[in-house]
């Protein structure tokens, strides 16, 4: 429930609360709710140029910068990460902790692009000729070790800064990584369809299970820390589940049924029979759309 300065005026003239109790009770609310994001004009702008900067580290990252690809690359995206930590902490020296968690994602995020100028300098090249800018596009078992880094310097600055928004592109390493290492698991080559919906939905599955923990763990807390975990840990299950055979009504209550162009019994999973037992805000939102679809 979320209480504003209209709500507290009204108690003061129901007779509830004083002049004087309406003034404290309201500074502190307000200092509470400073560390929570919301839809103010300053917390939409943080996460505008946010997210502009880390998508031009990121996906927008084009060939151009190709020509240093190897150690010159690799230094600069040490430069970036460390440009990232230093702003990190001179945000949180005043107090502003929204932005200091961006910048500390946005170091995060620079993380693949290290690697990767790491791998090539090393002579470890890609199968075929890919560009780091095919790592949000492509499937393929060269990007692990991208991911696996990405998750490791994740869980360390985690551990550090406990920023809610570090565990974005986490979640987003392991929804890649849902993909990417089912290629490795059957010998690089030989893997069908099948074989990768099936992964993904016991790997999306897993997602779940830590998300579920880390809400546990951290439920008393100010931040949602799962909530990244949770959307796409259900995206990974569902997307999985949702290639599985479905032949009759029951299982299309459960799974909803579709004829997809290769003749794959297309199926939606239902998260509302989830939403009963586990409150999280994600569940109910899929939930609502799948009911739509069914």
């Amino acid at each position: 429930m979320r209480i504003t300065l209209t709500d507290l005026r009204a108690a003061k003239q129901a007779g509830i609360l004083t002049q004087n109790q309406t003034k404290q009770l309201w500074t502190f609310l307000s200092k509470d709710q400073e560390e929570v994001p919301s839809f103010q004009f300053s917390h939409v702008m943080y996460y505008f140029g946010g997210l502009l900067a880390i998508s031009a580290i990121t996906l927008f990252f084009t060939q151009a910068w190709e020509t240093l690809r190897g150690l010159p690359l690799f230094f600069v995206s040490c430069l970036f990460f460390l440009l990232g930590l230093v702003l990190t902490h001179f945000f949180l020296k005043r107090k502003l902790r929204i932005p200091a968690g961006i910048l500390a994602t946005f170091s995060l995020a620079v993380v693949p692009l290290a690697v990767y100028n790491i791998q090539t300098w090393l002579g470890y090249p890609p199968e075929f000729q890919y560009h780091y800018s095919d790592f949000h596009y492509w499937v393929n078992w060269y990007w692990i070790p991208m991911e696996l880094a990405t998750l490791v310097v994740g869980v360390v600055l985690f551990s550090i800064y406990r920023f809610s928004f570090l565990l974005f592109p986490v979640s987003i390493a392991l929804w890649y990584m849902s993909m990417d290492l089912v290629p490795l698991i059957f010998n690089l080559q030989r893997y069908d369809f099948n074989d990768r919906a099936t992964f993904s939905l016991f790997f999306g599955l897993f997602m779940l299970l830590i998300a579920v923990y880390v809400d546990v763990k951290y439920q008393n807390k100010k931040q949602d820390y799962a909530f990244w975990l949770y959307i796409f840990g259900v995206i990974t299950f569902w997307g999985g589940l949702s290639c599985q055979e479905s032949h009759n009504e029951w299982s299309r209550f459960f799974l909803l049924h579709d004829q997809c162009r290769h003749d794959h019994g297309q199926c939606l999973f239902q998260p509302p029979c989830v939403c009963c037992i586990w409150s999280a805000r994600c569940f109910r939102l899929f939930g609502a759309f799948i009911l739509f679809c069914f």
